[in-house]
Parts: C-alpha cells; structure tokens; sequence
C-alpha cells in the first residue's frame, strides 16, 4: 500500500505538471492581448476545469465498487478525447455527441444517471467554447486573426490537458483513501516512503494555477495529504478531510 500511495503523489505531480503548463501557455498568449482578454479566458478555462475534475466526484454516488469507479473515468477520457465537445458548433453535432455518450455508458453498465451527468458536461463545454467564440471578438479582441489563433490555442490546450484531468481526478480520490488507511491504521508507511511523499506533494502544491483551477474537494485532498505525510504520529481518523 506505502508503495501506491507514492506512485498516486506522484501521477498526481505529472497529471498536475501537464494541467499546469497547459494554462500557463494559453492565458501567456492571451496577456498579449490585453488584461481583460485574459480574465475572460481564465474565468472560462476554470469553469470547464472544475467541471471536468468534479465530475467524478459526483458520479461516485451512483457505483458501489472499484470496478464501476474505473469505468467512469474510462468513459469520461473516451467523452473529453473521443467526442470532442469543445468542437460542436450545432445542435445537430449536440444531438450525435449525445447518443455517442448515452451509447458509451450502456457498453459500461454505467446507471443512466450517469450518462445523464455525463449529457450535462458535454453540453456545458460546448455552450462555454461557443460563449468564448463570441466573447473573444471585437471589441475585447479587435483583430479576428488574433481571435482565431487564440481560439484555435484554447482547443489545443483543452485536447492536451483533457486526460491529465481525468487521471488528476482519480488519483486525487486514490489519494485519499489510501491516507485514509494510513491514518486509521490499517497500513504502515516507512518513514523515507512517507518523507518521499512529502516532498512530492511538495511540488504539487506549487502548481498554483492547476489548484486554483479544481474543484477544492480536491485542492483539500492534496493540502491534507501534504499536512498528514509530515506527521511522525498521524492525528485521529475524525478529521474532517475524511467525512
């Protein structure tokens, strides 16, 4: 178990490292646009962000084992990556995408709750890129060639950063219940493993824009980790993190 713990902080840093680069490139060729540009854009990039990592959190309400766990982030990678919400332009390429994800949870088992929710996000990523389309024109971007290079670098950076969320998201949750375990006992982490985790969680914390952008459910699963890795005797399993 001390050996996953480690192996989760640290597919946390690179998913974390991918989501972080991906922002920083896109609000940087944006600055040059001008400050408002990039208050619109940050405010739309969090939205989808926090929509896509909180995902699952709420989808875990509806599956009872780990299997049904991982297929919901199977299927939310094959939504992000395979139906390509940030590109539908129409109601009639809303339509297909729709059936595409109702399709994808029965060949899960997924609760059609799921594909309901899953319905939601994709909707609600298309709605927002059509809403940046519109936002991103004169008289906030005058140019409509810098519109379009900017806009053209926004889907690039939610294809590149579409599957480190995924993998964020579901070892954010790993992370915590494996500290859980630690901390009510059920399994002994060596002191140089613990210390390993530390400092991995370390470089975590300081990819500012990726944890400002997730849902804080996660943001607190990341910081109580970090706070639990230092302690040599972990606190009592009542802490709030775990309620």
């Amino acid at each position: 178990m001390e050996h996953s713990l480690l192996e989760t902080a640290r597919k946390l840093l690179r998913s974390g490292r991918i989501v972080e680069q991906c922002l920083e490139r896109v609000l940087r060729k944006s600055d040059r646009l001008g400050p408002h540009v990039t208050q619109v854009l940050a405010e739309a990039l969090t939205k989808l962000v926090q929509d896509i990592a909180g995902l699952p959190l709420a989808l875990g309400h509806y599956v009872s084992d780990a299997h049904a766990m991982r297929c919901l982030v199977v299927v939310l990678h094959d939504v992000l990556t395979t139906v390509r919400p940030e590109t539908i332009q129409s109601r009639e390429q809303e339509a297909r995408a729709q059936a595409r994800v109702r399709d994808l949870c029965r060949r899960h088992g997924l609760p059609a709750a799921c594909a309901a929710f899953y319905g939601v996000l994709v909707s609600e990523i298309a709605f927002v890129m059509r809403k940046l389309s519109e936002a991103l024109s004169s008289p906030l971007v005058r140019k409509p060639r810098n519109a379009a290079v900017l806009l053209r670098c926004i889907r690039h950076c939610f294809r590149d950063m579409s599957a480190a969320l995924v993998c964020f998201s579901f070892d954010s949750l790993k992370l915590a219940v494996c500290m859980r375990a630690m901390v009510q006992g059920c399994v002994s982490v060596k002191r140089r493993v613990k210390e390993a985790i530390h400092d991995t969680l370390q470089q975590l914390r300081e990819q500012a824009r990726c944890l400002a952008a997730v849902n804080d459910v996660h943001a607190e699963n990341i910081f109580t980790a970090l706070e639990l890795s230092k302690r040599r005797a972990p606190p009592p399993a009542t802490a709030a993190f775990f309620d």
